[in-house]
């Protein structure tokens, strides 16, 4: 009887093993899942916009550089103003997982809606709308700086996101 217990115990040690093996293994691998801004489409500016809302849209390249396959269940981007206000949320929340493949680059856009307060707003903190146009002239941007903070959860594990960037 003691030799069956002991049996027993040994099996679950070593299944209970495998899986906590697992998940250090996976655990490890997320610290090679690197997330950054691969592009903003940010809509020409006119005097409409100061009127409604604005669309823009923020391309978030999420690269698996392990050798494991991760699932990415929640992506949750906030923009700020460069004193740190809240802009704008997502407007479209992942509805299912998405997998990502060993060594494999994934691109997903997101998209804000920026109503015209907000937008008047970091226009004024970026200069003023004399400033603005002078650098979407010489530039081809209006040098408005963002910055976006949020996180990534992949298998249960949270990749935090702080970027800066200038539209």
């Amino acid at each position: 009887m003691r030799k069956l217990i002991t049996l027993v115990i040994v099996i679950v040690l070593i299944v209970l093993g495998k899986k906590g093996y697992s998940y250090v293994k996976k655990y490890r691998h997320s610290k090679r899942i690197k997330v950054g801004v691969d592009g903003v489409s940010f809509p020409k500016l006119k005097l409409t916009n100061l009127i409604g809302e604005i669309a823009t849209s923020i391309k978030l390249n999420i690269g698996n550089f392990s050798p494991s396959k991760f699932e990415v269940q929640q992506i949750s981007i906030d923009v700020f103003d460069k004193k740190g206000n809240l802009i704008a949320s997502p407007q479209n929340p992942l509805r299912e997982p998405i997998s990502i493949e060993p060594s494999q680059n994934n691109i997903f856009p997101l998209t804000y809606m920026l109503s015209s307060q907000q937008l008047k707003q970091i226009i004024r903190q970026a200069g003023g709308v004399a400033n603005v146009g002078a650098n979407y002239l010489t530039q081809g941007n209006y040098g408005i700086p963002l910055l976006l903070k949020g996180f990534v959860v992949a298998e249960g594990l949270k990749v935090d996101i702080n970027e800066k960037i200038t539209v």
